[in-house]
């Protein structure tokens, strides 16, 4: 029997036998994973949110200049800024995951392909990301 505990360069697929009491539902599978090496940052207070936005949108100085919310030329980054600084308020703190589809991480690939999976991840709450 083969076990496979990385990916294998010249295999690009697995085979899998499963067994169901109903073969005619949805076979569903729950996985545990470890995202503690994925995570980059750990954000739990405003100011750490505020270098945090400066850093990555690179124009936080303008984002909070006066009179800048109501332009609306900043928008979206508003709305992540709510979202994020709500979790903060509510005793939270954010992580923010790295996911490449260079790693060898197989969580951090299948985040990768498809994001919306962190939606339904179960113990975190999935505020804001690019998809």
């Amino acid at each position: 029997m083969k076990i496979r505990t990385s990916f294998v360069s010249n295999s690009s697929s697995s085979s899998f036998i499963v067994s169901t009491d109903n073969p005619d539902k949805k076979v569903m599978a729950t996985i545990t994973a470890d995202l503690s090496s994925l995570v980059r940052l750990k954000i739990s207070t405003e100011q750490e949110l505020l270098e945090f936005f400066g850093y990555y949108w690179g124009y936080a100085d303008k984002m909070f200049a006066e009179g800048a919310r109501e332009s609306g030329q900043f928008d979206s980054a508003y709305e992540e800024w709510d979202l994020c600084l709500a979790e903060i308020k509510a005793g939270k703190t954010l992580l923010q995951l790295r996911c490449s589809n260079e790693d060898d991480n197989a969580v951090s690939l299948v985040l990768y392909n498809d994001l919306r999976l962190a939606e339904t991840l179960q113990g975190v709450k999935f505020v804001w990301g690019e998809m």
